[in-house]
């Protein structure tokens, strides 16, 4: 008896949401072939990073010669927690890969390996402020130094060379 009720609830809600789902127009423009224009517009291209940005990553690169500069990387890409088993619950893993899955660096300092030797921030006028103060303990949980650079005193090439050689 139960079989034929969760059946029949099923066929229900399936027919139901074929039903909304025949309902709602769809834009004929995006059904076309072309899905790089709808309504006449096209994508636009633009920098991925800002002026400080730019400045901050050239430098970077002149003062760190023998390392990879990457932009705008996130941390799931260079930290994660440690992998469930039995004694550490799914549960905590989603819930320490939650902290880390919308976060990211202006820039990730590796060697040529891809060993990361820092995490590099850029305070700059396009955020309102308002900074995550947990950003520096996972990365310093990870191993990682993180280090912040402000745009109004991005350092010279000399200067960012001394903080690399600070922290090692």
């Amino acid at each position: 008896m139960f079989w034929v009720i969760f059946i029949s609830v099923a066929l229900v809600v399936g027919v139901g949401l074929i039903l909304i789902q025949r309902q709602q127009p769809v834009d004929p423009a995006l059904m076309g072939a072309d899905l790089s224009v709808a309504d006449g517009r096209k994508y636009e291209q633009f920098r991925p990073l800002s002026e400080p940005e730019q400045v901050l990553y050239w430098r970077l690169v002149e003062a760190l010669p023998e390392c990879v500069v990457l932009a705008h990387v996130p941390f799931s890409r260079f930290i994660k927690p440690p992998e469930p088993g039995e004694d550490f619950a799914i549960r905590h893993y989603r819930v320490m890969n939650a902290r880390i899955s919308q976060k990211r660096v202006d820039f990730l300092v590796c060697l040529r390996d891809f060993t990361v030797v820092a995490a590099v921030d850029l305070d700059d006028l396009d955020q309102d402020g308002r900074r995550d103060p947990t950003r520096e303990q996972l990365l310093k949980s990870a191993g990682i130094v993180p280090l912040r650079v402000f745009a109004e005193a991005i350092p010279s090439v000399e200067t960012l060379r001394e903080m690399f050689t600070a922290s090692r």
